[in-house]
């Protein structure tokens, strides 16, 4: 995606000089009309959209729950109740969105190292406006077979998938990038020569890479393993669970017995929120439609004459968290914007996995884990 930068005095005839008959397509693109002042046109525009709302909107906002005609198309409307109730509702919902738009604006950045090295200067509300308007400030889109060079960010080269990362962290914490303390090796290592491989040397430049810590394992899978380039989103709710029956109560007992039958279920979901530049930076390189790949055949067994095989998997999280057992559902939900192969950038995928012990468990044998690696390190 490439991206025209505005002088102060910009005018239309100047643009037209430059882009010929992509004029038009580059104004309806930015939702911007033909005026001679084309700098003070963006400029209004950007400053449009970054406007407070006025005094009447906001009593109408609160009142009803419905923003105003024009106003942050894609919000929805809420349900009446209290002004608080409203408020409260209304304050989370921009929040998560400006986050979701943040998200969306650098991992389309992340295309080239140029375009992402000046949206990590913006801060969220700019970010926001940059992934739901594909507005800079003082730049507007112009078409990718553009030959156009001077003035133009956009040069196609991938950001690496450890500085995207570092970006969207800040941003799920509810930073710009620019406040992140990895913001200077974050830009540092957008200006220098990067491999892809997490080994040897370019240059005398090293890229490091994510390390294999989060990945899941199929038994009897080719490949045995694959891995996860990101932590799971919220964490994952993990539950050891005791089953008990109660024994009908005896005569003057005031608790019911006790008695107990059985420990287990143990059966967690997790979410990784995938984006699919973030292996190698180029998101058509498919490792991420691989990866969903791998996971769903898990939920599909081989037939071995009239036997069923039915892998188990193993799914481990750093040196915190390891589960094995049976997937019982891989769910896939894909959104943002779509790349230039026609599919979404971004992807949710779901993965529940049900423990099975290849060793009988007991107390003790939890027990050894205490001061060790975390749920599950005793398998």
């Amino acid at each position: 995606m490439k991206f025209y930068e505005v002088e102060h005095n910009t005018t239309l005839t100047q643009v037209r000089n430059k882009f010929g008959n992509d004029t038009n397509s580059i104004l309806a693109t930015n939702g911007l009309r033909a005026d001679p002042n084309f700098a003070g046109q963006v400029r209004e525009r950007y400053q449009a959209l970054t406007a407070p709302m006025t005094r009447a909107e906001s009593v109408a906002l609160v009142e009803t729950g419905r923003v105003p005609v024009g106003r942050y198309p894609d919000f929805p409307e809420f349900p009446l109740g209290t002004p608080s109730e409203i408020r409260n509702q209304i304050t989370n919902q921009f929040i998560n969105q400006r986050i979701n738009d943040a998200r969306r604006a650098l991992t389309i950045a992340a295309t080239s190292t140029d375009t992402f090295a000046a949206a990590v200067t913006l801060d969220l509300q700019e970010l926001q406006i940059l992934g739901r308007e594909n507005l800079f400030p003082d730049k507007v889109h112009i078409p990718d077979h553009s030959p156009l060079t001077s003035g133009v960010v956009g040069n196609g080269t991938a950001v690496p998938a450890l500085t995207l990362r570092s970006a969207l962290d800040a941003v799920d914490a509810g930073q710009a990038p620019f406040s992140s303390p990895n913001f200077a090796a974050m830009t540092q290592s957008l200006t220098v020569p990067q491999i892809v491989n997490g080994s040897g040397d370019n240059g005398g430049n090293w890229h490091i890479t994510l390390a294999e810590e989060v990945g899941i394992a199929i038994d009897r899978a080719t490949p045995a393993y694959m891995m996860i380039p990101c932590y799971p989103d919220g964490g994952i709710p993990d539950e050891f669970n005791a089953n008990y029956e109660e024994m009908p109560e005896a005569r003057h007992q005031y608790e019911p017995w006790q008695i107990y039958k059985s420990s287990g279920g143990r059966t967690v979901t997790a979410v990784f929120k995938l984006a699919r530049v973030l292996w190698s930076g180029d998101y058509r390189d498919g490792h991420c439609e691989n990866l969903i790949r791998y996971c769903q055949s898990a939920a599909y067994c081989n037939y071995l004459g009239a036997l069923v095989d039915m892998p188990l998997v193993t799914l481990i999280c750093g040196e915190y968290f390891k589960i094995r057992g049976h997937v019982h559902s891989v769910g896939v939900n894909w959104y943002g914007e779509f790349g230039e192969d026609l599919k979404p950038l971004l992807a949710d995928l779901k993965i529940t996995i049900q423990e099975v012990s290849d060793t009988p468990l007991n107390a003790d044998a939890i027990r050894r884990d205490i001061g060790g690696k975390g749920s599950g390190s005793y398998r």
